[in-house]
């Protein structure tokens, strides 16, 4: 059976440091690979809002001189 290694707490905690740095980097880009396109529908529909909100009313007042 093998023996807890006590002291080495400067060991222990690069080999977390190691870890973290590949793994977190790893799960952001996932996150943002799909955050992304989420993002961009988000932002098309605000813009497609503003635009209908300021030619629909044009649109009818024009409709309405006829």
């Amino acid at each position: 059976m093998r023996r807890p290694v006590t002291g080495n707490l400067d060991e222990a905690l690069e080999t977390v440091s190691e870890y973290y740095n590949q793994v977190i980097p790893r799960r952001i880009k996932a996150i943002f690979s799909i955050l992304e396109p989420l993002l961009m529908l988000f932002l098309i529909a605000i813009v497609g809002t503003v635009a209908l909100a300021i030619y629909l009313p044009i649109i009818s007042l024009m409709g309405n001189i006829h």
